[in-house]
């Protein structure tokens, strides 16, 4: 096992370094000037001199090889460098709308959890029926929308013709309903079509024909003997979700005006604010590595049959 952590964590951070280098390279492909972006924000002139000075204040003069492992070297030091546009340290910023993205995101974990197992539930207890192709149908639909779309048609139904939600901002609990909905909705459907056709795999086994044979049925063949098993597959499902969460929830965030990480990373692009837009890449590949990693963890944890041979491959036994 500790050569398998060993490789992938190495892995891990392989994937970081990729992921950071490729950011790195796509934002200096974007159109438009930070140095001409800030000047016009800050309502100052942006003649070639003052964006010549500031460019060379930014640092964005210097060979782009020198740039990244300058960035980089900072970065592993715990410096994320400063905002170009609010002059802020980055590290600060983030820490003030991580929260809010990390709340977001497990109140739409949580929905989605909850909603996908009860759906698939039923769906396989109902199996060929009404609910079964009603779960189907919220799939596919779930799958379809455009997380903006839903949004907006979200905010249209519930808060202004309906006034039951409120409808932009962060505040109490009713803030987190609508934007929750939203983030949660593409991943219900494919959670509870994955747990019913887990389910279905499972019910299918010798062991549950011969626990049907010893006369258990009911709630009592469902929690003892199809729930456990079943559950597994969602385990890592449910940790992909989270990663996707997290990283996804930058269109919702700008959607329902929610003060988090997606909202700062959209400001960061449309002003060109580059140290931001990498330490905001950098964080969402870090969440998504670090779930993936504790998730393979966990995995091997709730099933005992699974081990790992001397080349550090996941085998089961």
């Amino acid at each position: 096992m500790f050569g398998w952590l060993i490789r992938r964590v190495a892995a891990s951070v392989f994937t970081l370094v990729a992921v950071t280098l490729a950011g790195f390279g796509i934002v200096r492909l974007m159109p438009g000037d930070p140095a001409e972006a800030y000047l016009r924000a800050s309502h100052h002139s942006a003649s070639l001199e003052a964006a010549a000075a500031l460019r060379t204040e930014m640092g964005l003069d210097q060979p782009l090889a020198g740039q990244y492992l300058r960035w980089l070297s900072a970065a592993l030091q715990g410096d994320f460098g400063t905002s170009f546009t609010s002059k802020q340290a980055i590290a600060e910023e983030i820490a003030s709308y991580f929260p809010n993205t990390l709340q977001l995101a497990l109140s739409s974990f949580v929905t989605a959890m909850v909603l996908g197992l009860t759906l698939g539930t039923v769906s396989f207890l109902h199996q060929g029926r009404t609910l079964d192709r009603a779960g189907k149908l919220f799939a596919s639909f779930g799958a379809a929308i455009p997380g903006f779309l839903l949004g907006y048609v979200l905010l249209y139904l519930f808060s202004y013709r309906l006034n039951w939600f409120p409808m932009l901002g962060k505040g109490s609990a009713a803030h987190d309903v609508l934007p929750s909905l939203t983030l949660s909705a593409i991943y219900i459907g494919s959670l509870s079509r994955l747990f019913r056709a887990s389910l279905l795999e499972q019910a299918d086994q010798p062991y549950v024909r011969y626990a049907r044979i010893r006369g258990v049925f009911g709630a009592r063949l469902f929690a003892g003997h199809l729930l456990k098993p079943a559950i597994l597959p969602m385990v890592t499902a449910a940790g992909l979700c989270l990663g996707s969460m997290l990283s996804g929830s930058i269109i919702v965030e700008n959607v329902f005006a929610w003060p988090g990480i997606g909202k700062y990373f959209v400001a960061a692009v449309a002003n060109r604010d580059y140290p931001v837009i990498q330490m905001c890449v950098l964080l969402f590949a870090a969440v998504y590595a670090g779930i993936g990693l504790i998730v393979d963890l966990l995995y091997c944890g709730l099933n005992p049959v699974i081990r790992w041979d001397e080349g550090g491959k996941k085998d089961e036994a």
